[in-house]
């Protein structure tokens, strides 16, 4: 190659390597833009989701000390089996005066679950409501499934009484 063409590379190669170097900057300058926008734009999203699972974390707190005491009373306990069901049972008539005849197991058709005791009761009808009031005040969920009430003498009632209860669920 003669002088002459290697000053025109040179010239040439003077000229476009800084162009070129330039136009790689500007493109090199603008995706480095771009990407300065997207993570701002992230960190912003950031703050804001911290924020809301702050609040959220708030609001679970503050409802499970709402729920908590009610979630433990509105608990439904039974007695862990038929001998608690009938000594509970049997207590409260004794203590309200009542005299309980027959005191069994009140059998259900569809299997197990819920369980039930069957009393045959005598005495004063005051005191009847009054242990009927007795048995709803209770930590067990008892209901009355069937009762039979008739009077004789004065103010004594005698009957048949069905409770249940929910025992080993």
């Amino acid at each position: 190659m003669t002088e002459d063409r290697w000053r025109k590379i040179f010239a040439a190669a003077t000229f476009v390597l800084p162009i070129a170097f330039l136009v790689l900057v500007l493109g090199m300058t603008s995706h480095v833009d771009k990407l300065q926008g997207r993570l701002t734009s992230a960190q912003q999203d950031l703050r804001v989701l911290q924020r809301q699972a702050l609040s959220a974390e708030r609001r679970i707190s503050m409802y499970k000390d709402i729920l908590g005491p009610i979630a433990d009373a509105s608990a439904i306990n039974g007695p862990q089996n038929k001998v608690d069901l009938f000594s509970l049972v049997q207590r409260q008539l004794t203590a309200n005066g009542m005299l309980s005849r027959v005191i069994d197991e009140a059998y259900r058709k569809d299997g197990p679950g819920d369980q039930g005791v069957k009393i045959s009761f005598e005495g004063p009808y005051p005191s009847f409501i009054k242990t009927l009031a007795d048995w709803r005040r209770l930590d067990v969920a008892l209901r009355v499934k069937d009762i039979t009430l008739a009077g004789f003498k004065e103010q004594l009632v005698r009957g048949d009484i069905v409770l249940e209860t929910v025992v080993g669920k």
